[in-house]
């Protein structure tokens, strides 16, 4: 459902306040400045996504994207908020902004008109669908983290067992790690077998 009609010229302004309220959830306000202010993409790529990103969703959502569309013009800023010191409610809570934005925009043509509301209400459901996605999105990035990590200290723990001769790896089973004993044992009942075939 597109809501041009509903927003008409007001979405630049809702897209200016959503961008200087998501800048306002970063606790420094030298950094909420700074987002705000610094127009260098290198110097500043967490401004420069609030910039970028946030009309374009904005854009979408009154244009009617579908999710897929929507989910990849999040994208960019939910990874970098994943990475930051929020909780998942902290990282993904400023796509209800838009609820209050929306009803600011319209002032007084809420009461006006019973269609205005009930557009108003379609466009609340979409800014909750929205809001699902940017969840989505931002427990995949986190599990991702995870998975990194998880990884890492595995990596690392099987380097240190290796060098300490007490893991090996087993080439014909690939990636599964033995303690060292058994693979030894597994090589002698193997060579005895072959030579008890060969007598």
């Amino acid at each position: 459902m597109e809501f041009k009609a509903l927003f008409g010229n007001s979405r630049e302004k809702m897209a200016e306040r959503w961008v200087a309220l998501v800048a306002g959830t970063y606790p420094s306000r030298r950094s909420q400045s700074f987002f705000l202010n610094e127009k260098d993409p290198f110097a500043n790529p967490v401004g420069h996504t609030l910039h970028t990103v946030l009309p374009e969703v904005l854009k979408g959502l009154v244009e009617g994207l579908g999710d897929a569309e929507l989910e990849k013009l999040l994208d960019p800023l939910i990874r970098i908020r994943a990475v930051q010191e929020f909780t998942p409610k902290e990282a993904v809570t400023f796509v209800f902004y838009l609820k209050d934005l929306a009803r600011e925009a319209l002032g007084s043509k809420i009461l006006e008109d019973k269609k205005n509301q009930s557009m108003l209400y379609a466009f609340d459901k979409r800014v909750d669908d929205l809001s699902l996605i940017a969840f989505s999105l931002y427990m995949a990035c986190r599990e991702q983290i995870w998975s990194f990590k998880s990884r890492h200290v595995v990596e690392r723990s099987i380097n240190l067992l290796e060098k300490a001769d007490i893991l090996c790896e087993v080439e014909n089973l690939g990636v599964d790690i033995l303690p060292q004993r058994i693979f030894r044992k597994m090589q002698k009942d193997a060579a005895e077998k072959k030579e008890a075939i060969t007598n």
